[in-house]
């Protein structure tokens, strides 16, 4: 998927998080203990959540903010650009599957944090600024039952 504006970053987002649970769920059937399957089930919810969160901001947001290009601060920051695949998660135990999971949203929150600094406009910072709140926000809820 090519990013050019705030709306392709922020659908790219939605549909990661979307991807996400759905790799989760295609790898739960291979743990038999409940205390995996309890964790996948809750890790499942919980993107999808945020997809559902992320899209709600979209609903809201000013058409102006997310036809604004930020394409020219992506190309000098790496993120991720690819979709995961379920058997991607089949071969990880479950504490491979939660770093990597905390690993996907240090990285978006980072990319926020970079596109927040360079953004042009405040209504640009604001939707990074609640994007960012809510990528944080989740990243502690999954730091949170990793402990």
């Amino acid at each position: 998927m090519e990013i050019k504006t705030f709306f392709d970053l922020i659908d790219w987002t939605r549909k990661l998080h979307e991807n996400l649970a759905e790799c989760l769920v295609h790898c739960a059937p291979q743990y038999a203990d409940q205390r995996t399957s309890l964790l996948l089930d809750y890790l499942v919810k919980h993107e999808k959540t945020v997809a559902q969160l992320i899209h709600q901001l979209e609903g809201t947001s000013s058409l102006k903010v997310l036809n604004a290009h930020c394409d020219e601060y992506l190309d000098q920051r790496p993120f991720l650009r690819h979709q995961h695949r379920g058997e991607d998660f089949v071969t990880l135990n479950p504490d491979e599957i939660m770093k990597m999971l905390v690993q996907e949203h240090e990285q978006i929150i980072e990319l926020y944090r970079h596109l927040y600094w360079h953004a042009e406009t405040i209504s640009a910072q604001d939707i990074l600024k609640q994007l960012l709140e809510l990528e944080e926000h989740q990243a502690m809820k999954i730091a949170q039952v990793i402990e």
